[in-house]
């Protein structure tokens, strides 16, 4: 079963001259040219200059000189099942044994978050939520690509990693799609198959998500072979948010506008290649050009496949430089094939439903045919690039591990640095470029185990990066993933990106652990800025007690009912675990919306409700008076000894039921009252509103912070 070593070009002691090389200063945030190699050409000079977005042209290069810097800093020595690539540019190796996200209900692999603008990542009224190519698990794995449907999972935030179940704590939610509403933007409607694969998720103030993606439709025959190129687009889509206790849910996302279609200007097409790449939408702001939104995505150099499109400057290599290829051999022996580019879009509308190309930011002509899910990365005043390539996919002459490949420059469109010795290399498999890499599906005899362990990384906020599991073993010994694996940190800065092995356990954090930066309270239509208790309702939202309406409103003037009060309260206690021991009042019943929160209500002895011929009565939806309100706000902290002083409000005597409780209310602060000419009131008979209500919890939350007798669970909040 052993494979012919491979690429075994420098001895050992060439090996020594290029760590000793490497070690002579560490690079400095711009224009580093590391020194060369022993045995190999110098990486390009790039300048990380900046140009306009939108009016330059310019084309940044990752070019052959520079991959060739992969190779270079590979340990020829290493031997069968060794890691030949340095290990601060590795990704610690996966343990076979690792934990299922889904439970096994589907297959998973490309994953993204909920983010902003700027890339923050987003909880949803404490809800962290993740979209991901998913799969049914009665398909076989490599089945997966063209049945691909976005599904999305939903997990409580603000958990510690190693405090969550091993495969990271997600729930599966469902696909985001009804079957068939995808399909709809084709004109040729004969497809074979049709799915849906990678993009990125923005999400708004008011909830709204927009989700752009890869819409693909296949012309596939019964043998599988294709009858015309299959037809990629950029799409978009836009649903809303909804969370509460239970967990999250999606409503829209029923219509689909189709963006981008390659063009075969910039981003090859069809008709110039039938295999040609175009998928995987990042947006993002850039605060050095407000007011723009920007589109990068993974696409092929527009030119006819196989054409003799590769170009001296595609290579790289100084003039004088003893190790350059010669371009005609690098042409002849294939590398044209290979011609992947990220390109760049610019919205036209605030909707973000208009686009327009420009001009690729990246290349990577005759180096590789695949520059995936590209994203934008701004730390430090520094823009890094980073995108995702497979060792196979490389140009002949050119070998590099499945990963992270970073790219640094001062702007959007820069004359981008390759990360770390000028090759690129960000975050690799560790892999051994000395032997073959087989397949996922049949992984080398000799090769590292983890060679295909991750793939589809996304970079997250402090150089978090999170990724599937394709396979783990050798061919003797192997394991399919489908499934997230342990998330790794990336310590990013300057020229350089390194793992960092103090994270997690030796380098590696927790399963599919993807966790939010920001917390998104979904804003109300009828509480705008400025209204009074605005501040109270946005409160009230984000502890997840209220959801409002299903219209977006919030409703604040509206009197609230008493099984809403009751709703609210068992919320604001945190929602213990609680189950009904029957049927307390005939008014109530199992049906009810709000069953188990009114029971938990009386069984805290918080309410008593009303004794009738018929049975004790709640009148669940009758508004509550200020009065009882003030009771149930009591009896909620406990009851807790108060002897009043006096009369504090003109219009509530000592002898009027309540009296203590509504004084005690004014004394911790929850309740101020009306200052009138005839003194203070407290209107006690008044229904209270919804925004008042929001108010008062408010208010007891932030002046009556004692732990109370209903237990724990109240502190707890």
């Amino acid at each position: 079963m052993k494979t012919r070593p491979v690429n075994r070009v420098l001895a050992a002691m060439v090996l020594v001259a290029a760590m000793l090389s490497s070690l002579v200063g560490l690079p400095t945030a711009r224009a580093a040219v590391p020194d060369a190699v022993p045995g190999f050409a110098a990486p390009t000079v790039h300048t990380q200059e900046a140009y306009h977005p939108i009016n330059s042209d310019f084309t940044a290069r990752w070019t052959r000189a520079d991959a060739m810097q992969l190779q270079a800093m590979s340990d020829p020595t290493a031997g069968s099942r060794e890691n030949s690539m340095p290990t601060e540019y590795t990704m610690p190796t996966v343990s076979q044994d690792f934990p299922d996200m889904s439970n096994d209900q589907v297959w998973v692999w490309d994953t993204w978050p909920l983010t902003d603008e700027r890339s923050h990542q987003y909880s949803v009224l404490g809800w962290e939520v993740v979209f991901s190519l998913v799969a049914d698990r009665s398909l076989g794995f490599d089945e997966r690509h063209q049945f691909a449907r976005i599904g999305y999972f939903y997990r409580e935030a603000g958990i510690p990693a190693d405090e969550r179940p091993e495969n990271g704590g997600w729930t599966y939610g469902g696909l985001l799609f009804e079957d068939g509403v995808t399909g709809v933007i084709f004109d040729d409607q004969s497809f074979s198959h049709q799915t849906e694969w990678s993009g990125s998720a923005r999400v708004f103030p008011d909830g709204t998500v927009k989700l752009f993606f890869t819409d693909v439709a296949f012309y596939r025959d019964a043998s599988g072979a294709d009858i015309k190129p299959y037809d990629p687009r950029i799409a978009l889509s836009i649903g809303t948010i909804h969370a509460d206790d239970d967990g999250v849910s999606f409503t829209g996302f029923d219509a689909v506008t189709d963006l981008l279609q390659a063009d075969g200007r910039w981003y090859q097409d069809g008709d110039q290649n039938p295999y040609f790449n175009f998928r995987d939408p990042f947006t993002f702001e850039d605060p050095a050009h407000p007011g723009e939104t920007f589109m990068v995505f993974e696409g092929n150099s527009a030119v006819e496949r196989g054409s003799r499109s590769c170009t001296v400057e595609d290579l790289g290599y100084a003039a004088d430089d003893p190790h350059a290829e010669d371009l005609t051999e690098v042409m002849d022996n294939g590398a044209v094939y290979q011609m992947a580019n990220v390109g760049l879009a610019v919205a036209e509308n605030d909707d973000l439903t208009a686009w327009r190309f420009l001009p690729p930011i990246l290349s990577a002509n005759c180096v590789t045919d695949q520059t995936e899910r590209p994203q934008i990365y701004i730390k430090d005043g520094k823009y890094y690039l980073f995108t995702i390539s497979h060792r196979s996919t490389f140009a002949w002459g050119m070998d590099g591990p499945e990963g992270v490949y970073g790219f640094v420059g001062d702007g959007i469109r820069s004359d981008f640095q390759p990360l770390n010795r000028g090759s690129g290399l960000a975050l690799g498999n560790p892999t051994n470029l000395n032997y073959l890499q087989g397949n996922p599906f049949d992984p080398d005899f000799n090769q590292h185990p983890g060679a295909f362990q991750a793939y589809s990384h996304y970079v997250m906020p402090n150089g978090l990066v999170q990724s599937f599991i394709d396979t783990i073993g050798t061919t003797d010994n192997f394991r399919r993933g489908g499934t997230l694996g342990p998330t790794v940190r990336l310590i990013i800065s300057g020229t350089t990106a390194m793992v960092d092995r103090d994270y997690g356990d030796v380098g590696l954090g927790g399963y599919a652990d993807i966790p939010a930066d920001r917390n998104l309270v979904p804003t109300f239509s009828d509480v705008p800025e400025g209204l009074q208790f605005h501040d109270e309702i946005m409160w009230l939202a984000g502890e997840r007690i209220t959801t409002g309406y299903p219209d977006g409103t919030f409703r604040p003037t509206t009197p609230i009912n008493r099984d809403a009060m009751a709703a609210f309260l068992y919320r604001f206690a945190g929602s213990p675990d609680f189950t009904p021991d029957g049927q307390t009042f005939v008014d109530v019943g199992e049906d009810n919306q709000f069953y188990t929160e009114i029971e938990w209500l009386a069984a805290q002895g918080i309410t008593t409700g009303w004794e009738t011929d018929a049975g004790r009565e709640f009148r669940p939806t009758t508004a509550i008076n200020r009065d009882a309100m003030a009771a149930f706000l009591y009896r909620f902290a406990g009851s807790p000894r108060h002897v009043p002083f006096g009369q504090r409000f003109v219009d509530v005597p000592p002898s009027m039921p309540f009296h203590t409780e509504i004084d005690w209310l004014a004394t911790t602060g929850i309740t101020t009252g009306w200052p009138t000419a005839n003194g203070n009131e407290f209107r006690p008979t008044t229904p209270i509103n919804r925004d008042a209500m929001a108010a008062f919890l408010y208010r007891y939350d932030n002046h009556y912070p004692e732990v109370s007798p209903l237990g724990a669970a109240v502190a707890e909040r």
